[in-house]
Protein backbone atom coordinates (compact mmCIF):
# COMPACT_ATOMS: atom_id res chain seq x y z
CA UNK A 1 0.00 0.00 0.00
CA UNK A 2 1.35 3.35 -0.96
CA UNK A 3 1.73 6.20 1.46
CA UNK A 4 -0.66 9.14 0.85
CA UNK A 5 2.13 11.73 1.06
CA UNK A 6 4.17 9.96 -1.59
CA UNK A 7 1.12 9.76 -3.83
CA UNK A 8 0.48 13.51 -3.54
CA UNK A 9 4.15 14.45 -3.82
CA UNK A 10 5.11 12.26 -6.76
CA UNK A 11 1.73 11.73 -8.39
CA UNK A 12 0.02 8.42 -8.81
CA UNK A 13 1.72 6.41 -11.48
CA UNK A 14 3.34 9.45 -13.12
CA UNK A 15 6.29 7.35 -14.21
CA UNK A 16 4.01 4.92 -16.02
CA UNK A 17 2.36 6.88 -18.79
CA UNK A 18 -0.39 4.35 -19.28
CA UNK A 19 -1.64 4.70 -15.70
CA UNK A 20 -1.88 8.53 -15.42
CA UNK A 21 -5.37 9.35 -14.20
CA UNK A 22 -6.90 11.98 -16.46
CA UNK A 23 -8.82 13.63 -13.62
CA UNK A 24 -5.58 14.15 -11.65
CA UNK A 25 -3.87 15.80 -14.59
CA UNK A 26 -6.82 18.10 -15.19
CA UNK A 27 -6.99 19.10 -11.51
CA UNK A 28 -3.23 19.65 -11.29
CA UNK A 29 -3.23 21.72 -14.48
CA UNK A 30 -6.18 23.79 -13.23
CA UNK A 31 -4.41 24.43 -9.93
CA UNK A 32 -1.26 25.61 -11.71
CA UNK A 33 -3.26 27.96 -13.97
CA UNK A 34 -5.21 29.34 -10.97
CA UNK A 35 -1.96 29.93 -9.08
CA UNK A 36 -0.56 31.79 -12.09
CA UNK A 37 -3.61 34.06 -12.27
CA UNK A 38 -3.41 34.71 -8.52
CA UNK A 39 0.27 35.71 -8.69
CA UNK A 40 -0.42 37.93 -11.71
CA UNK A 41 -3.30 39.67 -9.90
CA UNK A 42 -1.28 40.25 -6.72
CA UNK A 43 1.65 41.59 -8.73
CA UNK A 44 -0.59 44.09 -10.53
CA UNK A 45 -2.24 45.17 -7.28
CA UNK A 46 1.12 45.78 -5.57
CA UNK A 47 2.44 47.75 -8.56
CA UNK A 48 -0.58 50.11 -8.57
CA UNK A 49 -0.72 50.66 -4.82
CA UNK A 50 1.54 53.34 -3.26
CA UNK A 51 3.92 52.11 -0.57
CA UNK A 52 2.40 54.11 2.25
CA UNK A 53 0.69 57.40 2.86
CA UNK A 54 3.46 58.25 5.33
CA UNK A 55 6.25 57.36 2.94
CA UNK A 56 9.28 59.65 2.98
CA UNK A 57 8.53 60.57 -0.64
CA UNK A 58 5.18 62.05 0.35
CA UNK A 59 6.36 63.95 3.43
CA UNK A 60 8.11 67.25 2.72
CA UNK A 61 11.38 67.89 4.56
CA UNK A 62 10.97 70.69 7.07
CA UNK A 63 14.23 71.53 8.80
CA UNK A 64 13.98 71.56 12.57
CA UNK A 65 17.12 73.71 13.06
CA UNK A 66 17.32 77.30 11.88
CA UNK A 67 20.41 79.42 12.44
CA UNK A 68 20.55 83.12 11.60
CA UNK A 69 22.46 86.25 12.57
CA UNK A 70 20.16 87.03 15.51
CA UNK A 71 19.94 83.60 17.07
CA UNK A 72 19.04 79.96 16.83
CA UNK A 73 15.68 78.17 16.65
CA UNK A 74 14.96 74.46 17.04
CA UNK A 75 11.73 72.48 16.86
CA UNK A 76 12.44 68.75 17.13
CA UNK A 77 8.88 67.53 17.65
CA UNK A 78 7.32 70.13 15.33
CA UNK A 79 5.04 71.32 18.10
CA UNK A 80 7.33 72.88 20.72
CA UNK A 81 9.59 75.47 19.10
CA UNK A 82 12.50 76.77 21.13
CA UNK A 83 14.67 79.73 20.29
CA UNK A 84 17.47 81.80 21.76
CA UNK A 85 19.28 84.91 20.66
CA UNK A 86 23.07 84.74 20.67
CA UNK A 87 23.23 87.35 23.44
CA UNK A 88 21.12 85.36 25.89
CA UNK A 89 23.14 82.13 25.59
CA UNK A 90 25.40 81.79 28.64
CA UNK A 91 26.70 78.23 28.15
CA UNK A 92 27.06 75.56 25.49
CA UNK A 93 27.56 72.00 26.70
CA UNK A 94 28.02 68.98 24.43
CA UNK A 95 26.52 65.81 25.91
CA UNK A 96 27.38 62.30 24.78
CA UNK A 97 25.46 59.37 26.29
CA UNK A 98 25.31 55.70 25.38
CA UNK A 99 22.19 53.76 26.27
CA UNK A 100 23.55 50.21 26.47
CA UNK A 101 20.18 48.52 26.72
CA UNK A 102 19.28 49.81 23.25
CA UNK A 103 22.84 50.23 21.92
CA UNK A 104 21.93 53.83 21.10
CA UNK A 105 24.37 56.73 21.08
CA UNK A 106 22.73 60.01 22.02
CA UNK A 107 24.62 63.14 21.14
CA UNK A 108 23.11 66.54 21.75
CA UNK A 109 24.00 70.17 22.30
CA UNK A 110 22.67 71.90 25.42
CA UNK A 111 22.31 75.68 25.22
CA UNK A 112 21.75 77.31 28.61
CA UNK A 113 19.99 80.67 28.42
CA UNK A 114 20.28 83.66 30.73
CA UNK A 115 16.80 83.08 32.22
CA UNK A 116 17.80 79.55 33.33
CA UNK A 117 15.97 77.61 30.64
CA UNK A 118 17.73 75.08 28.46
CA UNK A 119 17.48 74.30 24.78
CA UNK A 120 18.50 70.78 23.74
CA UNK A 121 19.47 70.21 20.11
CA UNK A 122 19.89 66.63 18.88
CA UNK A 123 22.07 65.93 15.86
CA UNK A 124 19.38 64.76 13.48
CA UNK A 125 21.47 64.68 10.33
CA UNK A 126 25.09 65.01 9.24
CA UNK A 127 24.94 68.78 8.68
CA UNK A 128 23.82 69.77 12.18
CA UNK A 129 27.28 69.44 13.72
CA UNK A 130 28.98 71.52 11.02
CA UNK A 131 26.30 74.19 11.05
CA UNK A 132 26.30 74.49 14.84
CA UNK A 133 30.10 74.59 15.02
CA UNK A 134 30.32 77.38 12.43
CA UNK A 135 27.55 79.39 14.09
CA UNK A 136 28.97 79.04 17.60
CA UNK A 137 32.46 80.00 16.41
CA UNK A 138 31.07 83.05 14.65
CA UNK A 139 28.61 84.35 17.25
CA UNK A 140 30.06 83.16 20.58
CA UNK A 141 33.60 84.57 20.84
CA UNK A 142 34.90 82.32 23.64
CA UNK A 143 33.57 79.08 22.08
CA UNK A 144 36.25 76.37 22.45
CA UNK A 145 36.60 74.41 19.22
CA UNK A 146 39.29 72.26 20.84
CA UNK A 147 36.88 71.15 23.59
CA UNK A 148 34.20 70.37 21.01
CA UNK A 149 36.66 68.30 18.96
CA UNK A 150 37.66 66.44 22.11
CA UNK A 151 34.01 65.48 22.56
CA UNK A 152 33.62 64.42 18.92
CA UNK A 153 36.76 62.27 18.96
CA UNK A 154 36.13 60.34 22.17
CA UNK A 155 34.12 57.18 22.73
CA UNK A 156 33.35 57.95 26.37
CA UNK A 157 30.14 59.27 27.86
CA UNK A 158 30.33 62.73 29.31
CA UNK A 159 29.70 66.45 29.14
CA UNK A 160 32.04 69.00 27.58
CA UNK A 161 31.53 72.69 28.31
CA UNK A 162 32.61 74.50 25.15
CA UNK A 163 31.35 77.97 26.02
CA UNK A 164 30.60 79.74 29.27
CA UNK A 165 29.83 83.42 29.54
CA UNK A 166 30.59 85.18 32.78
CA UNK A 167 27.47 86.47 34.49
CA UNK A 168 27.47 90.17 35.19
CA UNK A 169 25.53 91.40 38.21
CA UNK A 170 23.13 94.26 37.71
Amino acid sequence: MRHAFAVVLFGYGLWRWREIPILGVVLLGGAIVALGFFIYAIQGWVARRPLSSTSADNVPYIPSLEICETGIAYDRLRNRPQSASWGEIIAVVLVREMYWDMMLLNFHWRFLKRDGTEMWIWEEDATYRERLMEACEKHLPQFSVAEAERCFNTRDNGRWTCFERLQTTR
